[in-house]
């Protein structure tokens, strides 16, 4: 998960671009999610599968997030121009509103 965002952000400078990279890892996450969806659903009638689904998962997880993660970030910084001041309040909303949802994700989901 921690080296993933450099060969993510690498291939968004040289080959993809931020918007194609940030679509792609947001469709590799969401796979991944939809076959960890089938790993658990599988467990009890097929382990051996359900354990091969359960790492396929979350390897599109972990690429999917170094798809992701730095790209989105560094879209926020291209919304202004170099000299503006308000980039630093953009990103304080930014990390927030990521900071808020991951603070009532689980109750939400729980609820």
């Amino acid at each position: 998960v921690y080296l993933t965002p450099l060969i993510g952000g690498f291939i968004a400078d040289r080959y993809w671009g931020n918007r194609r990279s940030i679509v792609t890892g947001g469709i590799l996450m969401a796979l991944g999610e939809l076959i960890m969806f089938g790993c658990a659903s599988l467990y009890h009638t097929m382990p051996d599968i359900s354990t091969f689904l359960f790492f396929t998962g979350l390897g599109f997880m972990i690429s999917g997030n170094g798809f992701f993660k730095p790209n989105i970030s560094s879209m926020v910084g291209q919304l202004y121009p170099k000299s503006d001041r308000r980039i630093d309040a953009a990103y304080t909303i930014f990390y927030m509103g990521i900071n808020v949802g991951g603070a009532l994700g689980p109750f939400i989901c729980g609820y």
